[in-house]
């Protein structure tokens, strides 16, 4: 601060940016009581089968107005904001993690999966986009044995 004249009050309020994939939050001293300048959503747990990919995400701080959770994905290699399949999870739980499994899948396929909160009418997505492959089927050999001649 500059330019300020001395023996004079000032009422001075500290603010900051956080960003949510696209959606650019600002807040004001006691706007919402937190100091955490990085907000962040991401996949700490994966399980994969040949038809399923069972999720587990987490948001590092829970904001105000977050209505929704989920997972998008996609099996072309595009922007996590233009995925348009996508599963809303469950409700936070107390570590702030939320779950969702991805259902009918093809085997043996790499997807791109990125997470997202809708606050009001907008989607915001996090940072990241993660490459998950499911399972092949077990393979079934058709001629498991050789004939035995004794």
């Amino acid at each position: 601060l500059a330019g300020l004249e001395i023996s004079t009050g000032y009422h001075v309020n500290a603010y900051m940016k956080m960003k949510l994939g696209d959606y650019e939050y600002v807040t004001y001293d006691g706007g919402w009581g937190s100091s955490t300048s990085n907000l962040y959503l991401g996949i700490n747990d994966t399980q994969e089968t040949a038809t399923e990919i069972s999720l587990t995400g987490y948001i590092n701080e829970v904001i105000e107005g977050i209505t929704e959770y989920g997972f998008c994905w996609s099996a072309d290699d595009i922007e996590v904001s233009k995925m348009t399949n996508m599963i809303k999870a469950s409700d936070l739980d107390t570590n702030n993690q939320f779950k969702a499994t991805i259902k009918e899948l093809s085997p043996n396929t790499k997807y791109y999966i990125g997470v997202y909160a809708k606050i009001g009418d907008r989607i915001c997505y996090g940072d990241g986009r993660w490459e998950i492959y499911t399972k092949g089927y077990p393979s079934i050999d058709s001629n498991p044995s050789p004939s035995k001649k004794d």
